[in-house]
Protein backbone atom coordinates (compact mmCIF):
# COMPACT_ATOMS: atom_id res chain seq x y z
CA UNK A 1 0.00 0.00 0.00
CA UNK A 2 2.24 2.74 -1.30
CA UNK A 3 -0.50 5.27 -2.04
CA UNK A 4 -3.19 6.51 0.35
CA UNK A 5 -6.30 8.44 -0.61
CA UNK A 6 -9.15 10.10 1.22
CA UNK A 7 -12.84 10.53 0.50
CA UNK A 8 -13.51 14.27 0.55
CA UNK A 9 -16.91 13.61 2.10
CA UNK A 10 -14.89 13.47 5.32
CA UNK A 11 -13.92 17.12 4.74
CA UNK A 12 -17.12 18.35 3.08
CA UNK A 13 -17.26 21.53 5.19
CA UNK A 14 -13.96 22.63 3.61
CA UNK A 15 -14.83 22.16 -0.08
CA UNK A 16 -17.94 24.22 -0.92
CA UNK A 17 -15.91 26.32 -3.39
CA UNK A 18 -13.17 25.68 -5.93
CA UNK A 19 -10.73 27.67 -3.79
CA UNK A 20 -11.56 25.59 -0.73
CA UNK A 21 -11.22 22.36 -2.68
CA UNK A 22 -7.82 23.33 -4.09
CA UNK A 23 -6.53 24.49 -0.70
CA UNK A 24 -7.71 21.27 0.93
CA UNK A 25 -6.19 19.09 -1.81
CA UNK A 26 -2.81 20.81 -1.44
CA UNK A 27 -2.83 20.37 2.34
CA UNK A 28 -3.75 16.70 2.00
CA UNK A 29 -0.93 16.17 -0.47
CA UNK A 30 1.50 17.76 1.99
CA UNK A 31 0.30 15.32 4.69
CA UNK A 32 1.09 12.32 2.48
CA UNK A 33 -2.16 11.58 0.68
CA UNK A 34 -1.68 10.85 -3.01
CA UNK A 35 -5.19 10.73 -4.51
CA UNK A 36 -8.79 11.73 -3.80
CA UNK A 37 -12.33 10.44 -3.97
CA UNK A 38 -14.79 13.19 -4.79
CA UNK A 39 -17.96 13.31 -2.74
CA UNK A 40 -19.64 15.89 -0.54
CA UNK A 41 -19.07 18.98 -2.68
CA UNK A 42 -20.53 20.66 -5.78
CA UNK A 43 -20.11 18.41 -8.80
CA UNK A 44 -18.49 20.33 -11.67
CA UNK A 45 -16.32 18.16 -13.97
CA UNK A 46 -14.33 21.10 -15.35
CA UNK A 47 -13.63 22.41 -11.86
CA UNK A 48 -12.43 18.97 -10.78
CA UNK A 49 -10.12 18.84 -13.80
CA UNK A 50 -8.60 22.21 -12.87
CA UNK A 51 -8.13 21.30 -9.21
CA UNK A 52 -6.60 17.94 -10.06
CA UNK A 53 -4.11 19.55 -12.43
CA UNK A 54 -3.14 22.37 -10.06
CA UNK A 55 -2.82 20.17 -6.98
CA UNK A 56 -1.30 17.10 -8.62
CA UNK A 57 -3.96 15.02 -6.88
CA UNK A 58 -5.96 12.71 -9.18
CA UNK A 59 -9.59 11.85 -8.52
CA UNK A 60 -9.85 8.06 -8.74
CA UNK A 61 -13.47 7.60 -7.66
CA UNK A 62 -16.67 9.60 -7.25
CA UNK A 63 -20.08 9.29 -5.66
CA UNK A 64 -22.86 10.55 -7.92
CA UNK A 65 -26.69 10.32 -7.81
CA UNK A 66 -28.25 6.94 -8.58
CA UNK A 67 -30.75 8.34 -11.06
CA UNK A 68 -27.90 9.64 -13.22
CA UNK A 69 -26.01 6.33 -13.01
CA UNK A 70 -29.08 4.46 -14.25
CA UNK A 71 -30.59 7.02 -16.62
CA UNK A 72 -27.71 9.20 -17.78
CA UNK A 73 -24.80 6.78 -17.99
CA UNK A 74 -23.28 8.06 -21.22
CA UNK A 75 -23.16 11.69 -20.02
CA UNK A 76 -21.61 10.63 -16.71
CA UNK A 77 -18.83 8.78 -18.51
CA UNK A 78 -18.11 11.78 -20.72
CA UNK A 79 -18.01 14.08 -17.67
CA UNK A 80 -15.68 11.77 -15.75
CA UNK A 81 -13.34 11.54 -18.73
CA UNK A 82 -12.84 15.31 -18.46
CA UNK A 83 -11.10 14.95 -15.10
CA UNK A 84 -9.49 11.57 -15.77
CA UNK A 85 -11.62 9.42 -13.49
CA UNK A 86 -12.64 5.93 -14.67
CA UNK A 87 -14.41 4.77 -11.50
CA UNK A 88 -17.98 5.97 -11.05
CA UNK A 89 -19.48 5.29 -7.65
CA UNK A 90 -22.77 5.24 -5.78
CA UNK A 91 -22.88 6.07 -2.07
CA UNK A 92 -25.80 3.69 -1.45
CA UNK A 93 -29.34 2.80 -2.38
CA UNK A 94 -31.85 4.64 -0.26
CA UNK A 95 -33.37 2.67 2.60
CA UNK A 96 -36.95 2.79 1.19
CA UNK A 97 -35.64 1.20 -2.02
CA UNK A 98 -33.52 -1.37 -0.25
CA UNK A 99 -36.20 -2.70 2.11
CA UNK A 100 -38.74 -3.17 -0.71
CA UNK A 101 -37.74 -6.58 -2.09
CA UNK A 102 -39.12 -6.13 -5.60
CA UNK A 103 -37.85 -2.58 -5.99
CA UNK A 104 -34.48 -3.48 -4.45
CA UNK A 105 -33.77 -6.35 -6.85
CA UNK A 106 -35.02 -4.37 -9.84
CA UNK A 107 -32.70 -1.49 -8.90
CA UNK A 108 -29.73 -3.85 -8.56
CA UNK A 109 -30.44 -5.14 -12.06
CA UNK A 110 -30.54 -1.57 -13.43
CA UNK A 111 -27.26 -0.76 -11.70
CA UNK A 112 -25.71 -3.89 -13.17
CA UNK A 113 -26.83 -2.85 -16.67
CA UNK A 114 -25.25 0.57 -16.12
CA UNK A 115 -22.10 -1.14 -14.85
CA UNK A 116 -21.92 -3.30 -17.96
CA UNK A 117 -22.27 -0.22 -20.16
CA UNK A 118 -19.47 1.47 -18.22
CA UNK A 119 -17.23 -1.58 -18.51
CA UNK A 120 -17.62 -1.67 -22.29
CA UNK A 121 -16.49 1.96 -22.45
CA UNK A 122 -13.42 1.74 -20.20
CA UNK A 123 -15.10 2.69 -16.92
CA UNK A 124 -16.11 0.71 -13.82
CA UNK A 125 -19.05 1.05 -11.47
CA UNK A 126 -18.50 0.87 -7.70
CA UNK A 127 -21.18 0.47 -5.04
CA UNK A 128 -20.38 1.71 -1.53
CA UNK A 129 -21.94 -0.31 1.28
CA UNK A 130 -23.48 0.85 4.51
CA UNK A 131 -24.95 -1.49 7.11
CA UNK A 132 -28.40 -1.79 5.57
CA UNK A 133 -27.09 -3.92 2.66
CA UNK A 134 -26.90 -6.71 5.25
CA UNK A 135 -30.70 -6.61 5.53
CA UNK A 136 -32.30 -9.89 4.44
CA UNK A 137 -35.14 -10.53 2.01
CA UNK A 138 -36.49 -14.02 2.75
CA UNK A 139 -33.17 -15.04 4.24
CA UNK A 140 -30.99 -13.55 1.49
CA UNK A 141 -28.80 -10.59 2.37
CA UNK A 142 -29.01 -7.75 -0.13
CA UNK A 143 -25.20 -7.61 -0.26
CA UNK A 144 -25.00 -11.32 -1.10
CA UNK A 145 -27.67 -10.90 -3.78
CA UNK A 146 -25.60 -8.17 -5.44
CA UNK A 147 -22.46 -10.31 -5.33
CA UNK A 148 -24.18 -13.31 -6.89
CA UNK A 149 -26.48 -11.60 -9.41
CA UNK A 150 -24.72 -8.42 -10.52
CA UNK A 151 -21.27 -9.20 -11.95
CA UNK A 152 -20.74 -5.65 -13.23
CA UNK A 153 -21.10 -4.14 -9.77
CA UNK A 154 -17.77 -3.63 -8.04
CA UNK A 155 -17.64 -2.58 -4.41
CA UNK A 156 -16.09 0.18 -2.37
CA UNK A 157 -15.98 -1.95 0.75
CA UNK A 158 -16.49 0.08 3.94
CA UNK A 159 -14.96 -1.50 7.04
CA UNK A 160 -16.97 0.50 9.60
CA UNK A 161 -20.34 -0.29 8.09
CA UNK A 162 -19.49 -3.98 7.69
CA UNK A 163 -18.57 -4.09 11.37
CA UNK A 164 -21.74 -2.16 12.25
CA UNK A 165 -23.77 -4.57 10.11
CA UNK A 166 -22.61 -7.48 12.26
CA UNK A 167 -20.61 -9.47 9.72
CA UNK A 168 -17.01 -10.65 9.70
CA UNK A 169 -15.02 -7.93 7.93
CA UNK A 170 -12.24 -10.39 7.10
CA UNK A 171 -14.63 -13.00 5.65
CA UNK A 172 -16.33 -10.42 3.45
CA UNK A 173 -12.99 -9.28 2.05
CA UNK A 174 -12.38 -12.87 0.94
CA UNK A 175 -15.91 -13.07 -0.48
CA UNK A 176 -15.30 -9.93 -2.57
CA UNK A 177 -12.00 -11.13 -4.01
CA UNK A 178 -11.39 -9.41 -7.35
CA UNK A 179 -14.22 -6.89 -6.89
CA UNK A 180 -12.86 -4.49 -4.25
CA UNK A 181 -10.27 -2.44 -6.06
CA UNK A 182 -11.39 0.40 -3.77
CA UNK A 183 -11.92 0.19 0.01
CA UNK A 184 -12.88 2.69 2.66
CA UNK A 185 -10.61 2.47 5.68
CA UNK A 186 -13.00 3.66 8.36
CA UNK A 187 -12.41 2.88 12.01
CA UNK A 188 -15.02 1.91 14.61
CA UNK A 189 -14.69 3.07 18.20
CA UNK A 190 -16.96 3.02 21.24
CA UNK A 191 -17.76 6.45 22.63
CA UNK A 192 -19.33 7.56 25.92
CA UNK A 193 -22.21 10.00 25.83
CA UNK A 194 -24.32 11.57 28.55
CA UNK A 195 -28.07 11.12 28.10
CA UNK A 196 -30.66 13.78 28.84
CA UNK A 197 -31.20 12.26 32.27
CA UNK A 198 -27.50 12.72 33.08
CA UNK A 199 -26.64 9.02 32.90
CA UNK A 200 -23.77 7.80 30.70
CA UNK A 201 -24.26 5.48 27.73
CA UNK A 202 -22.02 4.04 25.04
CA UNK A 203 -22.42 4.02 21.28
CA UNK A 204 -20.35 3.33 18.13
CA UNK A 205 -18.53 6.30 16.62
CA UNK A 206 -16.39 7.01 13.55
CA UNK A 207 -12.69 7.42 14.31
CA UNK A 208 -9.39 8.11 12.55
CA UNK A 209 -7.74 4.94 11.25
CA UNK A 210 -5.90 3.26 14.13
CA UNK A 211 -7.87 5.02 16.85
CA UNK A 212 -10.73 2.52 17.00
CA UNK A 213 -11.11 -1.23 17.31
CA UNK A 214 -10.83 -2.53 13.73
CA UNK A 215 -7.72 -4.66 13.21
CA UNK A 216 -6.34 -2.99 10.09
CA UNK A 217 -2.95 -4.64 10.53
CA UNK A 218 -4.47 -7.99 9.61
CA UNK A 219 -7.07 -6.65 7.17
CA UNK A 220 -4.79 -4.59 4.90
CA UNK A 221 -2.80 -7.59 3.60
CA UNK A 222 -6.06 -9.48 3.02
CA UNK A 223 -7.38 -6.52 1.02
CA UNK A 224 -4.16 -6.44 -0.98
CA UNK A 225 -4.47 -10.16 -1.68
CA UNK A 226 -8.09 -9.61 -2.78
CA UNK A 227 -7.00 -7.07 -5.38
CA UNK A 228 -7.40 -3.75 -3.59
CA UNK A 229 -5.42 -0.92 -5.18
CA UNK A 230 -7.04 2.21 -3.76
CA UNK A 231 -7.03 2.48 0.02
CA UNK A 232 -9.30 5.41 0.85
CA UNK A 233 -9.53 6.93 4.33
CA UNK A 234 -13.01 8.00 5.36
CA UNK A 235 -14.22 9.45 8.65
CA UNK A 236 -17.81 10.63 8.32
CA UNK A 237 -17.78 12.88 11.39
CA UNK A 238 -14.41 14.58 10.75
CA UNK A 239 -16.09 17.50 9.01
CA UNK A 240 -18.14 18.22 12.13
CA UNK A 241 -15.13 18.33 14.47
CA UNK A 242 -13.07 21.44 15.31
CA UNK A 243 -10.06 20.36 13.18
CA UNK A 244 -11.19 18.21 10.22
CA UNK A 245 -7.73 18.22 8.63
CA UNK A 246 -6.25 17.21 11.96
CA UNK A 247 -8.43 14.09 11.88
CA UNK A 248 -7.24 13.31 8.33
CA UNK A 249 -3.63 13.74 9.48
CA UNK A 250 -4.07 11.22 12.32
CA UNK A 251 -5.20 8.56 9.84
CA UNK A 252 -2.43 9.05 7.28
CA UNK A 253 0.28 9.14 9.96
CA UNK A 254 -0.98 5.89 11.49
CA UNK A 255 -1.13 4.18 8.10
CA UNK A 256 2.36 5.25 7.11
CA UNK A 257 3.83 4.23 10.46
CA UNK A 258 1.97 1.05 11.35
CA UNK A 259 0.53 -0.52 8.21
CA UNK A 260 3.02 0.12 5.42
CA UNK A 261 5.82 -1.57 7.31
CA UNK A 262 3.96 -4.84 7.94
CA UNK A 263 2.99 -5.35 4.32
CA UNK A 264 6.42 -4.25 3.09
CA UNK A 265 8.07 -6.90 5.24
CA UNK A 266 5.79 -9.65 3.93
CA UNK A 267 6.43 -8.63 0.31
CA UNK A 268 10.19 -8.67 0.90
CA UNK A 269 9.94 -12.35 1.87
CA UNK A 270 8.58 -13.25 -1.57
CA UNK A 271 10.90 -14.72 -4.19
CA UNK A 272 12.71 -12.23 -6.41
CA UNK A 273 10.37 -12.65 -9.38
CA UNK A 274 7.18 -12.62 -7.31
CA UNK A 275 8.43 -9.57 -5.43
CA UNK A 276 9.23 -7.62 -8.60
CA UNK A 277 5.91 -8.47 -10.25
CA UNK A 278 3.95 -7.56 -7.10
CA UNK A 279 5.69 -4.22 -6.67
CA UNK A 280 5.30 -3.27 -10.32
CA UNK A 281 1.61 -4.20 -10.44
CA UNK A 282 0.35 -2.89 -7.08
CA UNK A 283 2.81 -0.11 -6.27
CA UNK A 284 3.85 1.20 -9.69
CA UNK A 285 0.42 0.57 -11.29
CA UNK A 286 1.89 -1.21 -14.32
CA UNK A 287 -0.26 -3.55 -16.41
CA UNK A 288 0.57 -7.22 -16.76
CA UNK A 289 1.55 -6.55 -20.38
CA UNK A 290 3.97 -3.79 -19.36
CA UNK A 291 5.48 -6.03 -16.68
CA UNK A 292 5.93 -8.88 -19.17
CA UNK A 293 7.86 -6.57 -21.50
CA UNK A 294 10.07 -5.22 -18.70
CA UNK A 295 10.90 -8.65 -17.26
CA UNK A 296 10.89 -10.42 -20.62
CA UNK A 297 8.46 -13.10 -19.50
CA UNK A 298 5.05 -14.12 -20.96
CA UNK A 299 1.99 -12.18 -19.87
CA UNK A 300 0.50 -15.44 -18.61
CA UNK A 301 3.52 -15.87 -16.33
CA UNK A 302 2.97 -12.40 -14.89
CA UNK A 303 -0.62 -13.30 -14.03
CA UNK A 304 0.57 -16.58 -12.49
CA UNK A 305 3.13 -14.79 -10.31
CA UNK A 306 0.48 -12.28 -9.20
CA UNK A 307 -1.89 -15.07 -8.24
CA UNK A 308 0.79 -16.97 -6.37
CA UNK A 309 1.94 -13.80 -4.60
CA UNK A 310 -1.59 -13.00 -3.43
CA UNK A 311 -2.03 -16.56 -2.18
CA UNK A 312 1.34 -16.51 -0.42
CA UNK A 313 0.69 -13.16 1.27
CA UNK A 314 -2.71 -14.34 2.47
CA UNK A 315 -1.23 -17.58 3.86
CA UNK A 316 1.58 -15.74 5.62
CA UNK A 317 -0.76 -13.27 7.24
CA UNK A 318 -2.99 -16.09 8.46
CA UNK A 319 0.06 -18.06 9.59
CA UNK A 320 1.29 -15.04 11.52
CA UNK A 321 -2.06 -14.67 13.25
CA UNK A 322 -2.23 -18.35 14.15
CA UNK A 323 1.41 -19.08 14.88
CA UNK A 324 2.57 -15.96 16.68
CA UNK A 325 -0.39 -14.11 18.15
CA UNK A 326 -1.84 -17.42 19.44
CA UNK A 327 1.23 -19.45 20.45
CA UNK A 328 0.92 -23.22 20.64
CA UNK A 329 2.60 -25.60 23.06
CA UNK A 330 3.57 -29.02 21.81
CA UNK A 331 5.03 -32.18 23.29
CA UNK A 332 7.94 -33.71 21.39
CA UNK A 333 9.54 -37.02 22.13
CA UNK A 334 12.03 -39.43 20.55
CA UNK A 335 10.47 -42.31 18.59
CA UNK A 336 7.01 -41.03 19.44
CA UNK A 337 7.49 -41.03 23.22
CA UNK A 338 7.33 -37.88 25.33
CA UNK A 339 9.48 -37.90 28.47
CA UNK A 340 11.27 -35.38 30.63
CA UNK A 341 14.61 -36.03 28.93
CA UNK A 342 13.86 -36.62 25.25
CA UNK A 343 14.67 -33.45 23.22
CA UNK A 344 14.30 -31.46 26.43
CA UNK A 345 15.72 -28.26 24.96
CA UNK A 346 13.15 -28.14 22.20
CA UNK A 347 10.27 -29.07 24.49
CA UNK A 348 11.10 -26.25 26.92
CA UNK A 349 11.49 -23.53 24.28
CA UNK A 350 8.02 -22.21 23.32
CA UNK A 351 9.42 -19.94 20.60
CA UNK A 352 11.24 -22.88 19.00
CA UNK A 353 8.05 -24.95 19.19
CA UNK A 354 6.10 -22.28 17.29
CA UNK A 355 8.78 -22.04 14.62
CA UNK A 356 8.44 -25.78 14.13
CA UNK A 357 4.65 -25.49 14.13
CA UNK A 358 4.39 -22.88 11.39
CA UNK A 359 7.01 -24.68 9.27
CA UNK A 360 5.31 -28.07 9.58
CA UNK A 361 4.73 -29.53 6.09
CA UNK A 362 5.39 -26.11 4.56
CA UNK A 363 8.93 -24.80 5.12
CA UNK A 364 8.92 -21.05 5.61
CA UNK A 365 11.97 -20.10 3.59
CA UNK A 366 12.67 -17.58 0.85
CA UNK A 367 13.01 -18.99 -2.64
Amino acid sequence: MKEIGINLYSLRSLIPTEEGLLDTALKLREMGYTFLQYSGGPYDPDMLARVSKESGMPFVLTHVPMDRIIGDTEALMEEHSRFGCTKIGLGAMGTPTLIDEKLCFETIEKLNVAGEKMKKNGFDFFYHNHHHEFYRHNGVRVFDYMIENAPYINFTFDTYWAQFGGVSVADFIDKLNGRIECVHLKDYMIDVKIKDDGKPTTAPLFAPVGYGNIDFKSLIPKMQAAGTKHFIVEQDNASDLPEPLGEAKKSVEYIKKELHEKLRQEIMYLSKMKREVTIMFYYENKTSKEISEILNIPDSSVRWYLGESKKTLKERIEMTEQGIYKPVKIGIGHNGWTTDYDMFGLRSDVLMQNICYVCYLKPCTTE
